[in-house]
C-alpha cells in the first residue's frame, strides 16, 4: 500500500529509513531519476526535507534538556576531528 502511493508521487525515488536505538530499518522505492533503472540504496544520495530539519532540532532540544549538549555552543564543539565550521558574523 505505501509503495503504491508513493510511486505515484512526482518524486522519482523514496527512501525510508527508520532508527530505534540500535536496530535499523531501511526501504528503497521507486528508481534514482525519472526512466532510470536503478532502485535507490544504501548508497544513494537523499536530500533533507524539511521535515529532516524540523526533527534534526527536536533532538538537539531534547539532547539540551538532557543536559549532553548546549544550543548556544559553538558547531566546532561537535564537529568530526578536524572538520572546520566557519564562524559567520563573530557567532
Amino acid at each position: 500500500m505505501l509503495a503504491k502511493f508513493l510511486l505515484k508521487q512526482i518524486h522519482k525515488g523514496w527512501p525510508i529509513i527508520v532508527i530505534d536505538n540500535d536496530q535499523i530499518v531501511s526501504r528503497y522505492y521507486g528508481k534514482t531519476a525519472s526512466g532510470a533503472r536503478q532502485k535507490p540504496g544504501p548508497n544513494s544520495l537523499i536530500r533533507i526535507a524539511s521535515l529532516t530539519k524540523l526533527m534534526a532540532s527536536e533532538v538537539m532540544i531534547k539532547l539540551e534538556a538532557d543536559k549532553k549538549l548546549r544550543i548556544t555552543d559553538p558547531l566546532q564543539n561537535y564537529s568530526y576531528f578536524g572538520t572546520h565550521i566557519p564562524i559567520y558574523n563573530g557567532k
